[in-house]
């Protein structure tokens, strides 16, 4: 099964429409109920998707745990390991959270 007909699947199960944008304009829109995702062709944009599905499944206070929260979902619901660059796109969104979230000290 491709990538794009996978997020298909699951976004129609979860009722939550879809919209594809850029990946770096990729959120969760509560108000519309709808994941603007990349188009899932590969494994990344596959996960960057299902990540954005996730939010809609994970409370999103406070922001820095809902983004490690999301992946979580992502990682729950796939047929396909991450790849190394996956890995590290995950690891990198959840260190940036905790680093922009002034409540965390390091």
């Amino acid at each position: 099964m491709k990538y794009s007909d996978e997020v298909k699947i699951i976004a129609e199960r979860e009722g939550h429409n879809l919209k594809v944008v850029s990946i770096n304009d990729s959120h969760a829109d509560f108000r519309t109920n709808t994941a603007n995702i990349p188009f899932p062709k590969d494994n990344l944009t596959y996960y960057v998707a299902l990540h954005e599905l996730g939010h809609f499944h994970v409370d999103q206070k406070p922001y820095w745990i809902a983004e490690g929260k999301a992946w979580q979902w992502a990682l729950e619901h796939v047929k396909e390991k991450p790849n190394n660059e996956t890995k590290e796109l995950i690891a990198e969104s959840i260190l940036e959270e905790l680093l922009m979230d002034s409540k965390v000290k390091f």
